[in-house]
């Protein structure tokens, strides 16, 4: 079971710290308790306007039950994403199987401006979601070179994704 009580030292000593309430979210959404995690993300937001609190605030919304809230929130992902975070807002739409002309566009873009872990695996979801399968790979072999920990439960999900694929693929041909 996920732990919070760092999250809520955290809190004490600095009440409303926007990292501290997203961490709590997080535990909130992974105990599937979304209906928790909605107001602790809204305050996160309203402190820290940033793209990636404002998908995991549509996420939350989402499974709480609360669809116009969510919309809401994802016009504030677009928003900020459009507006400067195109690799959160990329990573976003792939994951959520949504717009892959974009998420591609957005993920290609930033793999110019930084070409790090978090780009590259932003590129392998959307050329996945494109269906460019070979290209997903190499992708996601970069970022898993670059670290192959940075994230267990997206990169095993990648790799399985990517696997059943390729076979999938192969068996059409």
């Amino acid at each position: 079971m996920a732990k919070d009580t760092g999250f809520d030292r955290a809190l004490s000593t600095k009440p409303g710290f926007a990292p501290a309430l997203v961490g709590k979210a997080r535990v909130s959404l992974a105990r599937g308790q979304p209906a928790a995690a909605v107001p602790l993300l809204e305050q996160a937001f309203a402190q820290s306007p940033l793209a990636e609190n404002a998908g995991l605030l549509a996420d939350a919304r989402r499974l709480a039950g609360d669809a116009s809230g969510a919309a809401a929130a994802e016009r504030e992902l677009f928003r900020h994403g459009r507006g400067g975070d195109g690799r959160t807002l990329s990573l976003y739409l792939s994951t959520h199987d949504r717009d892959a002309d974009e998420a591609l566009a957005l993920a290609e873009a930033e793999t110019r401006i930084r070409d790090d872990i978090y780009s590259e695996d932003a590129f392998a979801w959307a050329l996945y979601r494109k269906g460019r399968l070979r290209e997903a790979r190499a992708a996601s072999e970069r970022a898993l070179a670059l670290n192959p920990g940075f994230d267990p439960t997206g990169a095993a999900e990648a790799r399985a994704l990517l696997a059943a694929s390729e076979r999938r693929l192969a068996g059409a041909l």
